[in-house]
């Protein structure tokens, strides 16, 4: 089957649907079982201040390894729901994918705030090519909650994630920018339990715990001198 036709068949499962509106994916856009994650490293991360990873790359980790990818990484979204995370340090993280819960607002209400390690966004379950494994994508800072919107209408097809040197007046700093990819994939999720996975992305979770996870996110402003 060619990769065309095989791209053919995951528009006709079950993935484009979520259990919450256009309207509400919207509004979180502008406003603001275990699967590895898709992560961006930048200057926060211990691991480049180390120097054992340069700033801008994406990494899938899972529990146990980690795939490299570079700075720019060729994903197939699935699916996507609302997700806010709390890791404070020496403490187990609390997530919430109910945007109408206690928690979640608890956690969405810290976001914003430097330092919080609070983020709220959208999270997507992606398919990543080079890696040949799925893994979620939490979109919870405030640039990359922008840029999830211009996600979501790739889903089934080939997007790529670019780390993307942004700046304003004021500042400078790293974040996420979704692009539609140029060249076909190098892996497609395998059709078979292709939408159990769908299915378990999308149940409904009052109040989740994650496993330990580092934060890792766009690079802290930096000011222009």
């Amino acid at each position: 089957m060619s990769i065309a036709t095989q791209i053919d068949v995951f528009k006709k499962l079950n993935i484009a649907p979520s259990a919450h509106s256009d309207a509400e994916f919207d509004q979180m856009a502008n406003a603001f079982g275990y699967l590895p994650r898709l992560q961006q490293y930048t200057d926060a991360s211990a691991q480049v201040k180390k120097k054992e990873l340069q700033a801008g790359f994406y990494v899938v980790t899972g529990k146990d390894d980690k795939v490299f990818l570079g700075e720019d990484v060729d994903v197939i979204p699935l699916a996507w729901r609302f997700k806010a995370l709390e890791t404070l340090p020496g403490v187990k993280p609390r997530s919430s994918t109910n945007p109408k819960s206690e928690l979640f607002r608890e956690i969405q209400a810290q976001s914003g705030k430097q330092n919080s390690h609070c983020q709220a966004g959208i999270e997507y379950l992606l398919w990543v090519p080079a890696a040949g494994k799925y893994a979620t994508y939490l979109m919870g800072s405030k640039t990359a909650v922008k840029e999830a919107s211009k996600l979501k209408p790739l889903i089934g097809c080939v997007a790529t994630i670019k780390t993307f040197t942004y700046e304003n007046d004021q500042f400078v700093w790293q974040g996420p920018k979704v692009l539609e990819a140029s060249v076909p994939p190098a892996s497609l999720p395998p059709e078979e339990g292709l939408q159990d996975e769908i299915d378990r992305f999308k149940a409904a979770q009052e109040e989740a715990g994650d496993g330990p996870q580092e934060k890792i996110e766009e690079a802290p402003t930096k000011r222009k001198r």
